[in-house]
């Protein structure tokens, strides 16, 4: 074998076993890109992104090495902080972000990558060190605060993890803590509107991660991330998104309404698009029309129905997409027409009502 087919090898081994590959971290204080991350996930298809953030040193990389069931992100057992920046590893359609803790004594708590992993998840997985208490409800609070300045309903679920866990807490306790009246009722109310849905999970205290129960929890845990929510992204679609914000970042940190807008404008155009290719390739041509064919107007219905389910965005967001789809379509619909009725070799021979299945298309 040669020292080129040797390399080769030893690259396509290196892809193929799972791992994790860096996508953002820090230098002199300042967020680096890189770019070379993205090839994990770059060609992949309808991505459900978890986003795994909270408290520094809860066990949250270690956590996401048991989702995935696979020890893919770096872990250690000492009190210097392990993530730095944004990790990222592939499990099927599954990409977890695993993101630099916050509230460590020992380590800066920089709030960038959890705004930008909040910002692209489909699903959020919040890790708290040991129990559900006011400092955690408050960190997320001020990660997610600006959300809803933007959208009213968000395309986020929340799963409120309790890593470590040595108490008993009922399936019920992140509801009632939300609804609670005591501490900052401001950062309850801004949690509660930001995300759809929510979910409370409690891992226990195992250094062993053998036990039946922490089996048993990572299990629930695994269960519930698995179904799909939200916005599902292509590879290439997630790879520009990053890029974009990368850019975003040279002169200065984005807020997060910004954040969202530009993700939500990303996908809301590209699905526009994607609707209008499929339009153009599927209405009749006219040696192909069906006597039976509904016409433009249902066929322009429909399509804005489709664009409506494609999305859980609140109306005031995608409004103008959909405004922007309907005239598309009625162009694509006109042109079609026009390039008919100007070319009457065109039609099938045999139709004796040529123009008349046309010009009622279009009532």
């Amino acid at each position: 074998m040669s020292q080129t087919q040797l390399v080769c090898l030893v690259l396509s081994l290196v892809t193929w076993f799972p791992h994790s590959e860096k996508i953002f971290s820090f230098a002199d204080g300042h967020l680096q890109f890189h770019e070379d991350g993205l090839q994990l996930f770059e060609e992949a298809r309808d991505l459900q992104v978890i986003a795994i953030l909270g408290d520094g040193l809860a066990g949250k990389s270690h956590l996401g090495n048991a989702i995935l069931l696979r020890d893919v992100f770096p872990t250690a057992d000492g009190g210097a902080a392990m993530t730095e920046g944004i990790d990222v590893a592939l499990e099927g359609n599954m990409l977890a972000m695993d993101c630099e803790g916050l509230n460590n004594a020992l380590a800066p708590s920089r709030f960038q990558t959890s705004v930008i992993g909040a910002a692209l998840a489909s699903t959020l997985v919040f890790v708290v060190d040991g129990k559900l208490s006011e400092a955690g409800l408050n960190m997320l609070s001020g990660i997610i605060a600006e959300m809803q300045l933007l959208h009213k309903k968000m395309p986020t679920r929340l799963v409120l993890v309790v890593n470590k866990c040595t108490l008993d807490y009922e399936p019920q306790s992140l509801e009632k803590a939300l609804d609670s009246t005591h501490g900052l009722v401001g950062s309850r109310d801004s949690i509660k509107s930001a995300f759809l849905d929510g979910h409370f999970v409690t891992v226990p205290f195992d250094p062993s991660f053998t036990s039946e129960n922490y089996r048993r929890k990572i299990t629930e845990l695994r269960k519930l991330l698995a179904l799909p929510h939200g916005i599902s992204f292509s590879g290439r679609q997630l790879s520009a998104m990053i890029r974009d914000l990368a850019i975003q970042q040279r002169d200065g940190f984005c807020d997060m309404p910004s954040l969202h807008q530009h993700i939500a404008q990303t996908y809301l155009e590209s699905q526009v698009n994607l609707i209008l290719q499929n339009f153009s390739d599927t209405i009749p041509q006219p040696l192909e029309y069906d006597p039976d064919y509904p016409g433009f107007n249902f066929e322009i219905s429909e399509k804005l129905k489709e664009f409506d389910a494609m999305h859980l965005l609140d109306a005031e967001v995608a409004l103008p997409f959909a405004q922007k789809l309907r005239r598309k379509l009625e162009v694509l619909a006109e042109e079609r027409v026009m390039s008919c009725e100007e070319d009457v070799t065109c039609w099938h021979p045999g139709r004796l009502v040529e123009g008349l299945w046309w010009n009622a298309s279009r009532i």
